[in-house]
């Protein structure tokens, strides 16, 4: 059974009593299902292709006529249109493969995933990991470099569509807009079925998108403008975004790069007040407010998916930095570590040649 009751991208929006009667409702939301099939609402289309002809629709209002009989209908009227293409039911999973419940239920059931699959294509669905094989919610930056191996491989794969349900939201437990960033600049032919998990999805412009990342204090500005001028350069002289984490030190630097040569620039704050996240490492500061210790962890983890590219300013010792490196590696992103307290030399870059970079 498919629950479409609110909270699910095909819920009446429509309320008994203050926007009319049952049946009022039902013809209101008969008229608002058929405007956004006609616009081509990409939501609502993916929501609708995750359904089947024999899909048992149910919610509260059940046994009385309800929205759910409109759902069907539709579908029946657009089936051709809804099924021209191949769909990929993309789901949470844990890395036991056991699919027991929400999503990973229904993949398991409609698209048939395979039980011991907890990652990567299973049946006509892809299980991307939120949590573990003992079934504990995973780390973002556990999760990310999960989510980009789907991206990469469903921009392999042109001829079919991938229909994301708002992974990491339900059982495991995270807010949609810890995990919704992590699936930034998604190809064409990836829909997400929720269009809240959507809204929050980053669509960048830039064609190159450099993290600038590193040490609070030591590395002084004139360095960071002189490496992310020979990067420039190492272009031809074209603008790149710059993607700083709003930290003291490289960060502030980078960001007054940007405004310096007029390039765009995005900040990603580190969510300290995000004490309720699973796994949070809650800490106390001086003047008693708490704060998640692994907020840090998140943040790198959403500019390493934003951006394209990483130059990586570390003393050797910043666990931050380090941290960074290690999950924008992790995500396939070239890094760069340009030299600390030395000029930029195109070919001496420690942890990698400025040339070499694509």
């Amino acid at each position: 059974a498919v629950y479409v009751g609110r909270g699910h991208p095909l819920g009446n929006p429509y309320r008994i009593g203050s926007d009319g009667t049952r049946e009022e409702v039902v013809e209101k939301y008969r008229g608002w299902l058929d405007v956004g099939v006609r616009r081509g609402d990409r939501n609502i289309l993916a929501a609708l292709r995750t359904l089947r002809e024999n899909s048992d629709l149910v919610c509260s209002c059940a046994p009385k006529p309800c929205h759910a009989e409109v759902i069907a209908e539709v579908w029946a009227r657009e089936r051709e249109r809804l099924t021209e293409r191949p769909a990929v039911f993309v789901f949470g999973a844990n890395l036991a493969g056991h699919h027991g419940a929400g999503a990973a239920r229904y993949a398991q059931a409609v698209f048939d995933a395979r039980p011991g699959v907890g990652a990567g294509t299973t049946g006509d669905a892809y299980a991307i990991p939120t949590k573990d094989e003992r079934l504990k919610t995973l780390p973002v930056e556990r999760i990310i470099p999960e989510v980009r191996r789907f991206l990469r491989y469903a921009s392999e794969h042109p001829d079919a569509d991938f229909l994301v349900t708002p992974i990491g939201t339900g059982l495991a437990g995270y807010p949609v807009d810890w995990i919704a960033p992590l699936f930034a600049a998604p190809p064409k032919n990836v829909w997400f079925t929720d269009p809240e998990f959507d809204r929050v999805v980053p669509r960048p412009t830039e064609t190159r998108r450099v993290i600038v990342a590193g040490s609070r204090s030591g590395i002084d500005q004139d360095t960071v403008f002189r490496a992310l001028d020979a990067l420039a350069k190492k272009w031809g002289g074209g603008r790149f975004e710059v993607i700083y984490g709003e930290a003291s030190g490289v960060d502030t630097h980078g960001k007054r790069w940007a405004e310096a040569r007029g390039c765009p620039a995005r900040s990603f704050p580190a969510p300290w007040g995000d004490t309720g996240i699973p796994g949070a490492v809650i800490r106390k500061r001086h003047d008693g407010t708490q704060y998640n210790a692994r907020a840090g962890y998140a943040r790198n983890a959403w500019m390493a998916a934003y951006g394209t590219h990483l130059a990586a300013f570390w003393d050797g010792v910043s666990p931050g930095t380090r941290s960074m490196i290690e999950i924008a590696q992790a995500c396939g992103l070239p890094v760069w570590q340009p030299p600390v307290g030395e000029p930029v030399v195109d070919n001496r870059a420690r942890g990698g040649i400025i040339d070499a970079l694509p």
